[in-house]
C-alpha cells in the first residue's frame, strides 16, 4: 500500500478548490464571450444567400411535384406530407420521409429552421436539388415505403456545415486553453502548497526538538 504523506492530501484539496472556482468562474465567462460575441459572428459570416440551397423559396425556384421533375430541375422546392418521426439514420444523418402530391415518396435531407408549416402534417420545404446516395449509404436505407432509395433531395446545403452553438463552443480553442490552464494551474498550486506544508511540518518537528 502507497503511504501518502499527511501535507499531501490538504495540498490536493487546496489545489483542487481553487482551481475548481477559478475554472468555473472562467468557464462561465468563456461561455458568455463565446454565445454573445463570437458565435454570433461566426453565424454571420456563413450567412447564406436568397436563393440557395436550404433557404427558403424564392421567385424563380419552381415547385416540384414528382420524381421525374425533380431529376429535371437543378433546383427546386417541395410542399408534401413529412414524417419527422423516426427519421432514417444514414451515417449519423437524420433524413426524413416526404410524401408528395402525387403519392410518391422520397427521403429530403432539410434545414428544418426553413420548412414553412402548411396544416398538419404538410409542410413547404425549403429548395434542394435531386442528389444520388453512395452506394455504402442506399444500404442502409430501410423503408419500405419509399418510391426512390438511392437518391434524396438535398434541401440542407451549406447549413449542413453550421455548427450549432454548442459544437461551436466546444470546440473552440479558447475552450482547450482553459482546459490546459486548469491543468497547469493546479499542478502549480499543489506544489506550492505541498512546500508549504511539508515546510510547515519541517518548522513544528524544528520546534519540538528545541523544546
Amino acid at each position: 500500500m502507497i503511504k501518502v504523506p499527511g501535507w499531501a492530501l490538504p495540498a490536493i484539496l487546496l489545489a483542487l478548490l481553487i482551481t475548481g472556482v477559478l475554472y468555473a468562474g472562467g468557464f462561465m465567462m468563456l461561455q458568455s464571450y463565446v454565445t454573445g460575441t463570437l458565435y454570433p459572428a461566426y453565424s454571420a459570416s456563413l450567412a447564406l444567400s436568397p436563393g440557395d440551397l436550404g433557404t427558403a423559396p424564392v421567385e424563380g425556384v419552381p415547385q416540384a411535384h414528382s420524381v421525374d421533375e425533380m431529376e429535371s430541375l437543378d433546383r427546386f422546392y417541395l410542399e408534401g406530407k413529412v414524417y419527422l418521426d423516426g427519421p432514417e439514420q444514414i451515417n449519423g444523418r437524420n433524413y426524413y420521409e416526404v410524401e408528395l402530391e402525387n403519392g410518391e415518396n422520397i427521403l429530403v435531407r432539410v434545414n428544418r429552421d426553413q420548412m414553412e408549416h402548411i396544416i398538419n402534417r404538410e409542410y413547404r420545404l425549403p429548395i434542394g436539388r435531386w442528389v444520388p446516395l453512395t452506394v455504402e449509404e442506399a444500404a442502409q436505407v430501410d423503408n419500405p415505403f419509399l418510391d426512390v432509395s438511392d437518391h434524396y433531395a438535398d434541401m440542407m446545403g451549406d447549413f449542413d456545415q453550421v455548427m450549432t452553438e454548442g459544437e461551436f463552443f466546444a470546440r473552440h480553442d479558447y475552450l482547450r486553453y482553459l482546459n490546459i490552464g486548469a491543468v497547469a494551474l493546479f499542478l502549480v498550486l499543489y506544489i506550492a502548497f505541498c512546500v508549504f506544508f511539508w515546510q510547515r511540518k519541517k518548522r513544528k518537528l524544528a520546534a519540538r526538538m528545541d523544546s
